[in-house]
């Protein structure tokens, strides 16, 4: 099923924010797109997060907040990311 789009031929919330601010009420276009959007966040669809691969300080982040060990790749970055914010930390303007 494609997105459907409001008013303003932009999915999601924009139409009926757009009603909003001249105080009017959303048109039905609008708030079949608002629902539709609100449907797609609650289950988990509308934005889906990637998950960055080993070997990033985000993916060392992941594995610590998921209890994992790191692997000698995470670590590596970690530390270089730390290593490299300390510099710019002690860094004088």
């Amino acid at each position: 099923m494609r997105r459907p789009l409001g008013c303003n031929g932009k999915p999601g919330d924009s139409g009926r924010k757009a009603h909003a601010r001249k105080n009017q009420p959303p048109c039905s276009k609008c708030k079949e797109a608002s629902n539709h959007a609100k449907r797609e966040r609650t289950r988990g669809q509308a934005n889906p997060r990637k998950v960055h691969p080993c070997g990033t300080p985000a993916a060392a982040r992941r594995h610590r907040y998921n209890d994992e060990p790191l692997d000698f790749a995470c670590k590596v970055a970690e530390a270089t990311y730390r290593a490299e914010q300390r510099k710019l930390a002690t860094k004088k303007y």
